[in-house]
């Protein structure tokens, strides 16, 4: 499973991802949520 979010005040788009029964979770360091969209192939 993969989401993505926004820290409060602040616009950088982050990833969390569950794969393998372990969690994943960090910045994309982009503000452009499409170009987000295509990184995690949602």
């Amino acid at each position: 499973m993969a989401s993505i979010y926004k820290k409060k005040n602040n616009n950088v788009w982050y990833y969390c991802v569950t794969y393998g029964g372990k969690k994943y979770q960090g910045s994309t360091k982009t503000t452009d949520k499409q170009s987000v969209l295509k990184i995690i192939a949602f």
